[in-house]
């Protein structure tokens, strides 16, 4: 069946951290929106999720920095913050590794792409997945962007593996969504961390 939804959202770990400080009205049409969002996977019968983020040197450093890397694991767990923090409680997320094996041989047709047996899921990962699969009942295989160590991939290398994506997931048997998620700041792990260009993100 391939690819049956494709979405995007943020990942931002104050929403579920301190999202009590946010504005009310806002806050009540951001979880409203993850709630339609977790319908819509829901009524896609989706069957593996796809989700494409960013991790926050949670598994991977500067002595070992892939620019692209696609999990194979067995099972996962997240979040790897403190969850008192978070607010998320630490579980075990499971994983479809015959599938992320499947989609890393179809993606390596044209991306290099590197894999992981073990990954622990940051707050990248934990949180879109405490809105959206709150039961942990949807395998989940993880792809990883780096986007905070230069040198970073160009543009249009990153589209390139979007598109290897897409191609392997058409050419997979089971019912998949896609996702896209990262974090409202533009300036990640610098001085101007936390910082929001609206005017550009809503062109």
């Amino acid at each position: 069946m391939s690819l049956v939804y494709a979405g995007t959202c943020c990942h931002s770990p104050a929403m579920t951290s301190r999202g009590e400080m946010a504005d009310p009205t806002i806050r009540k049409q951001l979880l409203a929106a993850f709630e339609q969002q977790k319908k819509a996977i829901e009524d896609s019968g989706a069957e593996a999720i796809v989700m494409v983020s960013s991790e926050h040197f949670a598994n991977f450093f500067m002595n070992n920095m892939p620019t692209f890397s696609i999990g194979m694991a067995d099972e996962y767990e997240g979040p790897i913050e403190d969850p008192e923090w978070l607010k998320i409680p630490r579980t075990k997320i499971p994983a479809n590794p015959d599938l992320s094996l499947r989609i890393i041989k179809e993606v390596l047709q044209t991306v290099d792409v590197c894999y992981a047996q073990e990954w622990k899921f940051d707050h990248g990962m934990s949180v879109p997945l405490h809105f959206l699969t709150p039961k942990y009942d949807i395998p989940i295989v993880p792809v990883n962007i780096n986007c905070q160590s230069p040198p970073l991939s160009p543009l249009h290398r990153s589209w390139e593996l979007g598109l290897a994506l897409r191609k392997a997931i058409d050419a997979a048997p089971e019912k998949i969504a896609l996702i896209g998620t990262g974090g409202t700041s533009h300036w990640p792990c610098t001085p101007d961390s936390g910082k929001i260009n609206e005017d550009w993100t809503r062109s």
